[in-house]
């Protein structure tokens, strides 16, 4: 590769990307806690810029944690939620 002048660099694997202190100097990977209180590293938001960095600001939610919230927002109200439940169809 260097004699066709090719750039050319390590490929690194999650393992890796998690064990490099230069990630973590960098802010690459971020602790967050996850829904049940177990912390957990995760990537950041990359690259960070100047003007808007980005970050994360919440974990991910659980599967159906935000259901009756965002079915709430279509006016789906609290019977016709109980009534979806109880056919299997929402969990």
């Amino acid at each position: 590769m260097r004699e066709a002048g090719v750039p050319a660099g390590r490929i690194y694997s999650i393992a890796d990307i998690a064990q490099d202190p230069h990630y973590r100097a960098r802010k690459a990977i971020v602790t967050v806690e996850s829904a049940s209180g177990v912390t957990v590293e995760m990537p950041a938001v990359f690259p960070l810029l100047s003007g808007n960095p980005g970050a994360v600001h919440d974990r991910a939610p659980t599967l159906g944690e935000d259901t009756d919230i965002v079915l709430s927002e279509f006016g789906i109200d609290d019977g016709r939620r109980a009534a979806l439940r109880a056919a299997g169809i929402i969990g």
